[in-house]
């Protein structure tokens, strides 16, 4: 643990005029939490209580919490880049009826796809989950690409002849990229027919993620030159993900 300590004045503040020190009031403070060794140790005391509390970290290669963390830390696995660590997928589990307007982007998170049936895996703890209708990562500094699947069923109105697929509908935090998926036009053959396309999400390797910070897996979709209502007549509508682990992440447990 880093030990913090007060720094210890050796001259006051001045400014030299024509040779000579001429020494200066200060600056006034006020506040509750002031830049101080007892401040900064307290919240270091803080820090590592949470985790105590939570008992693992994420980390990448090279890095032994040992060196920075009180207590012993026992390696629980390194991945070498590539390893499935999640997957899941999310459709409709009823029919829809009202139509989307030409061009207007939807996704599956909307109410146009209707009574969600979901299903999630984890092989490490809470990278993946249903949220907001959609899917959701935690990078926690372990993830370094999501593959995803958004296929879209139903029936196309008069005119319609195609899908097409845009980038994520909700912002995608610095650090995430969509690098393939955005753009295609895909025709409909036929009346309850739909179209499949396939995107990918690439983490910056550099990036540092909070143990909470997350992003949704919620690619748009719009219909081209006429109205179409997903999900019509019973067909499924359905998005799937696989989460794979970036080089060198490290998961580390705390054994005492």
């Amino acid at each position: 643990m880093f030990n913090w300590e007060d720094g210890i004045l050796i001259e006051p503040a001045y400014i030299e005029i024509d040779g000579q020190k001429h020494y200066v009031t200060p600056a006034k403070y006020r506040g509750n939490t002031p830049i101080s060794a007892a401040n900064l140790k307290k919240m270091q005391t803080d820090m590592i209580g949470d985790i105590k509390t939570i008992g693992t970290l994420e980390i990448n290669e090279g890095i032994d919490p040992s060196t920075y963390l009180p207590g012993s830390w026992e390696k629980q696995k390194m991945f070498l880049g590539g390893e499935l660590i999640a997957f899941g997928s999310v459709k409709n589990g009823s029919t829809n009826i009202p139509a989307i307007a030409d061009g207007k982007v939807f996704a599956i998170s909307d109410s146009q796809i209707p009574s969600k049936i979901h299903n999630v895996t984890n092989y490490i703890d809470g990278i993946l989950e249903y949220n907001s209708g959609t899917l959701s990562v935690k990078p926690k500094n372990i993830v370094g690409m999501i593959e995803a699947e958004l296929c879209i069923s139903g029936l196309p109105g008069a005119g319609c002849t195609g899908l097409w697929f845009k980038g994520n509908r909700n912002e995608l935090p610095e650090g995430v990229t969509l690098v393939a998926g955005d753009g295609p036009l895909l025709s409909i053959v036929n009346n309850y027919s739909g179209a499949l396309n396939k995107y990918i999400y690439k983490i910056d390797e550099e990036k540092v993620f909070s143990d909470n910070e997350s992003f949704f897996i919620n690619p748009g979709v719009a219909p081209y030159n006429g109205t179409f209502s997903p999900a019509n007549g019973g067909v499924k509508c359905y998005l799937t993900a696989k989460v794979f682990a970036k080089k060198g992440a490290t998961v580390w447990k705390r054994i005492s």
